[in-house]
């Protein structure tokens, strides 16, 4: 595994490319470190695991959507469909029960377990929120990260 800490200029970029994708604002005390594994590539930003590069996408980890309010929009599903979201499947229409409104097509989105409303996965939405609540049936959420997950075990 390689680390970095992220130069200057690239750090700059950095912010600018997180707090335009997401409800994060850093400053120049946040200590951010790039780190490179056979999968791709993560961010360390102050000793913890936070974004994750899959396909050239900044992701956020799910430890860090448990802590942060990261103002992404978010899929409800219920019990039936926890063990098959936390083992990568993409997520159904038939096992959501809440879909926020600004869920947007190929759009991040986090799948949440509807009960206790905690972050089982990341997705990106192949359907825009009015378009998945007009569904009765079929894949409206592609799973790219996910508890269990390579990314998972890391953290």
């Amino acid at each position: 595994m390689l680390s970095n800490k992220l130069k200057k200029e690239l750090s700059r970029q950095f912010q600018e490319e997180v707090s335009s994708s997401f409800d994060l604002n850093l400053t120049k005390k946040d200590k951010v470190e790039l780190n490179q594994t056979d999968d791709g590539e993560y961010y360390k930003i102050n000793d913890s695991i936070r974004l994750i590069k899959i396909k050239e996408r900044l992701i956020p980890h799910l430890n860090f959507i448990k802590e942060e309010n990261l103002g992404i929009p978010r899929v409800f599903v219920d019990r039936g469909a926890i063990k098959f979201v936390t083992n990568g499947a993409d997520i159904m229409r038939p096992g959501i029960t809440k879909i926020e409104e600004n869920v947007l097509e190929n759009k991040l989105c986090v799948v949440v377990e509807d009960l206790n409303e905690v972050p089982l996965a990341v997705g990106i939405a192949l359907y825009d929120s009015v378009d998945m609540k007009a569904m009765d049936s079929g894949k409206v959420v592609k799973n790219i990260h996910y508890m269990s997950d390579s990314w998972w075990k890391l953290a």
